[in-house]
């Protein structure tokens, strides 16, 4: 559930990011390599989010707490 959560914002920004970018006075490759810059470092952020709610995930099962 979180990974679509986050797939449908991520896609969202990078279609936004794109908009603009389309905007920018640029050659079409300096466009293209914009874009994958912008998609690598969605993918490393939803990376480290998902490594985050592992980390808190392993703590709750650690915890005596209910």
């Amino acid at each position: 559930m979180l990974g679509k959560l986050f797939s449908a914002g991520a896609g969202e920004l990078i279609k936004n990011v794109g908009g603009v970018i389309d905007n920018l006075h640029t050659s079409k490759e300096e466009k293209l390599a914009a874009e994958l810059k912008v998609k690598e470092l969605v993918a490393s952020y939803e990376a480290e989010m998902q490594k985050q709610v592992t980390e808190r995930w392993k703590m709750d099962m650690q915890s005596d707490s209910w």
